[in-house]
C-alpha cells in the first residue's frame, strides 16, 4: 500500500510527500519513470521532517496559486482532524486497554 501523498502544481512542478520510517521527506518528481529501474527520478527538497505538518510547510515555500494554498490548508485540516480523532479515542479507551492489557 502506498502512502505517499502527490501534489500537482500549476507551474508545472509534482512534489511528493514519502515517508521514510517515522519522519517525512519532499521530493520533486523531475523525470519520467526510469525504464531501468522502475522508478521516478526525484530531487530532495528541503530537510527530513518530524511530522507531516513540516513537509506540509516545506511544500507552503513554492510560489503556489490561491486554490492551492487552500488545498494544503484542507489537507492540514483533515490530518489534524485524524490526529484529532485518534487521541480523542485512546483518550476515551484508555481505561479499558489497560485492563485489558494486564
Amino acid at each position: 500500500m502506498e502512502n505517499n501523498i502527490y501534489i500537482t502544481l500549476d507551474c508545472g512542478a509534482t512534489l511528493e510527500i514519502l515517508p521514510i520510517g517515522t519522519r517525512f521527506q519532499v521530493v520533486e518528481v523531475i523525470g519520467d519513470q526510469d525504464s531501468w529501474y522502475g522508478k521516478q527520478k526525484t530531487r530532495t527538497v528541503g530537510n527530513l521532517h518530524n511530522t507531516i505538518w513540516g513537509a506540509i510547510e516545506e511544500v507552503r515555500r513554492y510560489d503556489l496559486a490561491q486554490y492551492e494554498m487552500l488545498s494544503l490548508e484542507e489537507l492540514l485540516s483533515a490530518v489534524s482532524s485524524t490526529n484529532n480523532k485518534i487521541k480523542e479515542y485512546f483518550e476515551y479507551h484508555s481505561e479499558y486497554l489497560a485492563n485489558t492489557a494486564m
